[in-house]
């Protein structure tokens, strides 16, 4: 059945592209369009009028004629500022300038003509229409001269931000971090292994973003957060150009807190610029006009900075580490074509290359400078094209292709550090040695083709239709290479070797402490994971309206995916690990995971088909294009990225882990062979999971798409001239989420949920009084503990978790202020409630959180989300002022980050053994829900004032400042979870011995500890 689907899609893919080129960017989903009705000055409708348009940033001349009803419409209008003329025998010519089209709005223009009485012609200034009466979607859209006039970033996630609704960059009204997508002049750049945004862009390319939060029309899949659509800049007919640099350094930067309090609080000097440069220069223009146009770009950017890391003295070699400074550069070049092949037919190439090295990727308090990987380079590449045939005025084809990939080398600092371990401490909560990661090499290329077909019907059983139909088609694939002489993570507690020991653990039970080993080979092509596959959509979307007033968008969206293992190759695991895996492993399921082995790579590890209803309502509601009431539901479907593919690959960061008896009394781990002892932690992590067998069934054949069910109800209107509010409320549901669960491969089932068959035979209940902390009251909890009865034959199998949800409900108000007299403005208040018991951050979109692992996951498990902001609020804009001078500003509050108390329970030894329980597993257990209670909220503001100077016929000079953090807000950050360790004596008890962590009431850093001046120099012409 899902094979004939596929083949209806790809059918429809191939009719609508079949002897076309797939190749260009001037689309309808780049571009915007006027539409109206033209009629006398009795309102009675005149057919036959001539329509022009024309702007510097059309090629040529876009026409149309009047229909019987009046009704006209000019298509594939690139963003910028128009002059539309009407011409009609017998009648005024009537000419509009100013017309504003942004990208994704229809502006609607509805005019009356005056009886000729002499030769002349009415001209008059267009008002600029800020609401789109067609459209159902909600959406802001941010033009070059806002964000360029603005103190924020660099970058396009700088411009995500602003939009109503953003906790940050990654996470849009109540999505997770994978739930957005971009797209660069029609190109997906969403990463192919984590969906994250993979074409950085250089800022000044930018000429308009669009950011879709909600009622995404069929067109758009697999989108649950944003929709960001971004237009990079194309030439004209004539020559324009920039050349920009920033700079800021040390002298720049001040702490708003002084020195000797840092000290006082153990804190280094802050993570600020030493040097920081940023040059770029963009030019453009004609090649042949109206023809050919060009446009090129560049960009360099250079800077160090301090590191907020603490100094301590590593207690594995006596190795002091000290505050370091990060070290990066980055070079990136863009190029851009466009062709009008013929009257009808536009064709746009882009190619887009970035390249960025740094010293190290360490950050925060507690990790050392050589601690994690650098970067040697990250490579992004990206080549995209789309061409647009206007087959006749009522008949548009489009068809886009591209190819997009991610080359990065991350080797270690120091390359003898492949032969360190990776160690951290418990309780002071440093990381030193070599890292979690090894030597690291990403490959994440992506290739993307699509076919799209609209077709307009007028006079259709009373209404107006926008036919639309599109198929597309992407191929992606996740490499991920690791590598690393020694594997071994060797966990330490005070500075004490002995993890478990040092804690107070039995060693009879424990060992002294515990080492894993991941099993990876020692060699790039000795351990490479990869995760391949392939998406494919179509969708049927009418738009159709009723009297110019009632617009109704239906849609069906049909999406596939399919996901695949290729063959794999692992070469031997350094160290002693090899040794262990043939004394415990190999013994027991015939296999060492240490060891030399290849394995035939499977051809379906996923496949999914799905069908998505979307339907909106527009209502003009006083039919002058100034009201609209807007209502949408639909369907918002996942797809599967590499990440998750490749989560059950047999190499993917497998580690296995050991009790360890220091037998030999030398205060480190050594091979049995020279006397120390082990014992294998089965019930922590299973190396059966790595036998094909089993690791193929790591996504469960019943797994659906997780999807949003969502519902938006809103209404724009233009208040006066050039200023629009919105006024919306959001509520969705996120369902068939997927993670990983506890899978038994003997039965077929999952045995993580305490309270239903077979899970409840496995956990076994423990109440317990944990000791008040601070200000912390003594708290019961009943919690669970795996029975020695649990399934021995177990993997983490990635499936849709019925108990799993996200919820997301807001009320939003927002308004813009286009520029106009010398002033615009933008803002939004946010107003929300985002809870479930799934977190969405980075880390939580691959399929492997903690939370179907074990039993603790209900216990508190539902509450506020730890992206959940109860209260947003954005103000930025920018005025004109006295002397040349133009002042802007940047404004963000926020709700602080909800949290709850946990701790870590170790079952007592004498009730552990007479309830058959595993003494060896210790759960860390919430004792209340998350948003008990809140970090602090946030105010920040951040200004710029610049000063312009013409040099008239040569284009024009700014000179500008921006200060970050004006009014120098700070936040302490200070671990107010007591956590630890807890060992009560027994069941039903509030005695036994507390270790509360060590950086309990610790302060670990200051949010915004700086203020920074940024001075900047602009030409353009």
């Amino acid at each position: 059945m899902r094979r004939k689907k596929l083949f209806l899609v790809m059918a429809i893919f191939l009719a609508l592209s079949s002897g076309l080129s797939l190749f260009g960017q001037i689309s309808s989903r780049e571009t915007g369009s006027i539409r109206g009705v033209i009629t006398d000055e009795e309102g009675v409708p005149l057919p036959g009028a001539n329509i022009l348009v024309s702007g510097p940033s059309l090629m040529g001349k876009a026409t149309d004629v009047t229909r019987a009803d009046g009704t006209f419409r000019i298509l594939l209008l690139p963003p910028g500022l128009y002059t539309m003329t009407v011409e009609l025998s017998g009648f005024q010519t009537y000419i509009e300038e100013g017309i504003e089209v942004r990208v994704g709005l229809t502006i609607t223009r509805n005019i009356k003509l005056s009886i000729k009485k002499m030769e002349e012609e009415v001209t008059v200034v267009g008002a600029a229409p800020v609401v789109d009466v067609k459209a159902s979607k909600t959406q802001q859209i941010y033009k070059a001269d806002l964000i360029q006039s603005l103190p924020i970033g660099r970058n396009l996630n700088s411009i995500i931000t602003l939009t109503p609704g953003t906790v940050d960059a990654s996470n849009i009204k109540g999505a997770t971090a994978a739930g957005n997508t971009y797209q660069i002049d029609g190109l997906n750049a969403n990463d192919a292994t984590q969906q994250q945004l993979s074409i950085p862009v250089d800022f000044n390319v930018l000429e308009e973003v669009e950011v879709l939060t909600g009622g995404a029309p069929a067109e758009v899949g697999w989108t649950l957060g944003g929709f960001v659509n971004a237009i990079t800049k194309s030439g004209g007919n004539k020559f324009s150009g920039m050349l920009q640099g920033y700079y800021t350094n040390e002298d720049l930067t001040r702490a708003v807190v002084p020195t000797e309090e840092l000290k006082a609080m153990g804190l280094s000097k802050p993570s600020s610029a030493i040097y920081d440069y940023d040059l770029s220069g963009g030019f453009g223009g004609p090649i042949i006009k109206d023809k050919i146009w060009f446009y090129v770009d560049g960009r360099y950017a250079r800077n160090a900075y301090h590191s907020s890391f603490i100094p301590f003295v590593s207690p594995y070699d006596g190795t002091a580490y000290d505050n370091f400074d990060r070290k990066s550069n980055t070079w990136a070049a863009f190029g851009k074509l466009t062709f009008q092949l013929a009257q009808n037919v536009k064709l746009a190439v882009m190619g887009n290359v970035q390249q960025t090295t740094d010293n190290t990727s360490a950050s925060g308090w507690n990790i050392p400078f050589d601690c994690l990987y650098k970067t040697d380079p990250w490579a992004n590449y990206a080549f995209t094209g789309v061409l647009t045939w206007m087959i006749n005025s009522n008949t548009l084809f489009e068809a886009r292709g591209g190819y997009a990939t991610v080359e990065a080398t991350l080797p270690f600092v120091r390359t003898e550090q492949t032969n360190v371990p990776y160690m951290w401490d418990g309780y002071t909560g440093y990381y030193f040695g070599s890292g979690y990661y090894a030597d690291q090499w990403n490959g994440r290329p992506s290739l993307q083709l699509s076919a799209h077909l609209t077709r307009f019907v007028d006079n259709f059983l009373g209404a107006d239709h926008e036919l639309k139909i599109g198929a597309e088609i992407q191929r992606g694939a996740a490499k991920w290479a690791n590598w690393k002489n020694n594997t071994m993570e060797w966990p330490w507690y005070n500075n004490n070797p002995y993890y478990w020991t040092a804690q107070g653990y039995p060693r009879e039970w424990y060992g002294d402490g515990y080492i894993g080993f991941w099993a990876l080979g020692q060699n790039k092509n000795d351990s490479m994971v990869e995760g391949d596959f392939t998406r494919y959509g179509g969708y049927l979307q009418d738009s159709l309206t009723i009297k110019n007033r009632l617009t109704i968008n239906l849609g069906l969206r049909f999406d596939g995916t399919k996901g695949w293992i290729p063959d794999i190759h692992k070469g031997e695991t350094g160290s002693f690990a090899s040794e262990l895996g043939a004394l415990l492993i190999e013994p027991e399921i015939g296999f060492n995971p240490y060891g030399q082995f290849d394995m035939e790579g499977v051809s379906n590890m996923a496949d999914w088909f799905n069908i998505s209803p979307r339907i909106g309502v527009t209502y003009d509601l006083f039919g002058n294009g100034k009201t609209a009431v807007k209502f949408n539901y639909g369907l918002y479907r996942e797809s599967i990225w590499g990440s998750i593919i490749y989560k059950c690959h047999p190499l993917y960061y497998k580690e296995y882990y050991f009790n360890w008896w220091d037998e030999n009394g030398n205060g480190q781990p050594d091979a049995p062979s020279l006397g120390d002892y082990y014992e294998m932690m089965w019930s922590w992590s299973n190396p059966a999971e790595m036998l094909r067998e089993n690791w193929i069934t790591g996504i469960s054949p019943d797994t659906k798409a997780p999807y949003d069910e969502q519902i938006v109800v809103g209404l724009d209107h233009e208040l006066f001239k050039n200023f629009k509010v919105s006024l919306n409320y959001m509520y969705k549901v996120k369902k068939n989420i997927l993670d990983d669960a506890l899978y038994d491969l003997e039965t077929g089932q999952t045995w993580y949920n305490p309270t239903t068959t077979p899970g409840n035979e496995y956990w076994v209940p423990f109440t317990t009084t944990v000791p008040a902390a601070g200000s912390f009251p003594a708290q019961e909890v009943t919690m669970y503990f795996m029975s020695n009865d649990a399934p021995q034959n177990w993997i983490l199998q990635v499936r849709n978790i019925p108990e799993a949800f996200r919820k997301y409900s807001a009320f939003e108000l927002s308004f813009e202020k286009r520029f106009s007299h010398g002033w615009q403005l933008g803002g939004s208040i946010n107003y929300s409630k985002t809870w479930g018991n799934m977190q969405g951050s980075y880390t939580d979109i691959h399929g492997y959180t903690s939370a179907a692992n074990d039993a603790n996951w209900f216990v508190y498990g539902d509450g506020r989300t730890y992206d959940d902001r109860p209260l947003v609020i954005k103000l930025f804009g920018s005025f004109n002022i006295p002397y040349g001078f133009v002042a802007s500003f940047n404004y963000r509050f926020s709700s602080g980050t909800p949290w709850a108390r946990g701790v870590t329970v170790v079952p007592p030894e004498d009730w552990a053994a007479a309830n058959n329980v595993n003494i060896y597993n210790t759960y860390y257990v919430s004792l209340e829900p998350v948003g008990t209670r809140r970090y602090y909220s946030s105010n920040i503001l951040d200004a710029r004032l610049e000063k312009i100077f013409s040099l008239k016929k040569y284009g024009r000079v700014g000179l500008f400042v921006d200060i970050f953090n004006l009014l120098g807000q700070h936040y302490i950050n200070i671990n107010q979870n007591p956590g630890g360790t807890w060992m009560p004596v027994d069941n039903n008890s509030g005695v036994g011995t507390y270790n509360m962590s060590g950086t309990f009431k610790k302060i670990t850093s200051i949010s915004n500890l700086t203020r920074t001046l940024r001075f900047s120099v602009r030409y353009s012409f």
